[in-house]
Parts: structure tokens; C-alpha cells; sequence
């Protein structure tokens, strides 16, 4: 979750509902800021923030984070790294990208990439919460379950 989304009264309740469900909800910064977060060296206080955010709505108490823009290049410095490791927050990064958030009106082409990049036993797909990925996701989860894949 991005925290200036966070802050959204209307957004709560669906994050609330999130939990109930059984999903994990984690961070995903405050601002979304390339510059901010890994220039001016801000990644870990942004998470921090908003994974209190995630505690102060749900209750719960979420230790992974997923790095704006994947970890590289951002992750890359050393100083930003080691703020990470002395944290108690954990680092999850996507293998797989669906291009979901440049392919307005083409689920077809989101499915196609995604079945494209799909090599391992586990995989994590980068989508987004736009229209296009919810056409495509009906089909991505039939292909994995296909595959033997549990969720």
C-alpha cells in the first residue's frame, strides 16, 4: 500500500476488508518518490510510516515492503541497504512484470507477458489496481493453477 493512499478514508475500509480476507497487506512508501526515496535516502522512513499506517488501520503489524520501481536499480546503495538490514522491515521485490500499468485496454498483451516471463516455480507478478489488470486476471489465474500453481 502506498500511504498517501493510506490516508484516503475512502481506501480504508477495503484495506480493513483486505486483512479480514486473509490477505497480507505491506508498504509501499508514502510518497512513491524515486527521488525521495532512494536519492535523498528516505526508503525507510517512508515504509516505516506507512506501515504504521497499516497498524493504526487494521491492527496488524506487516513487516515486508516492496521497494517503488523494483529494488534495482534503487536498492543499490549501500547506505539505504544497510538502513534495511538495521530496520525490522523485510525487502520483497517482484519477479515477474506484468507492464499492466502501460497497456491501457490490452489485457490480452498483460496475459501474454505474464505466460512470457513465467519460468520458475515461484514467481511474483508486479500488477497494479487498473482496469486492465482486472480483465487480465481471471486468465492469469487459470494459467498458474494450470501450471500447479497454489494461491
Amino acid at each position: 500500500m502506498i500511504g498517501s493512499n493510506l490516508q484516503n478514508t475512502n481506501y480504508q475500509e477495503s484495506v480493513k476488508r483486505a486483512v479480514i480476507e486473509g490477505h497480507y497487506i505491506g508498504a509501499h512508501s508514502m510518497s512513491h518518490n524515486s527521488d525521495k526515496l532512494y536519492k535523498k535516502g528516505q526508503f525507510v522512513p517512508e515504509m516505516k510510516e506507512t506501515l504504521a499506517l497499516i497498524y493504526d488501520i487494521t491492527g496488524t503489524n506487516p513487516k515486508l515492503v516492496r521497494p517503488p520501481y523494483g529494488s534495482a536499480p534503487g536498492l543499490e546503495s549501500k547506505e539505504i541497504r544497510n538502513q534495511i538490514a538495521e530496520s525490522e522491515i523485510r525487502a520483497w521485490d517482484w519477479t515477474i512484470d506484468s507492464r499492466d500499468w502501460e497497456l491501457k485496454d490490452k489485457p490480452n498483451q498483460i496475459i501474454e507477458n505474464v505466460k512470457r516471463q513465467t519460468t520458475e516455480d515461484v514467481e511474483v507478478v508486479l500488477m497494479h489496481e487498473k482496469p486492465q489488470t482486472f480483465h487480465a486476471l481471471p486468465d492469469i489465474i487459470k494459467f498458474y493453477k494450470e501450471q500447479g500453481y497454489e494461491f
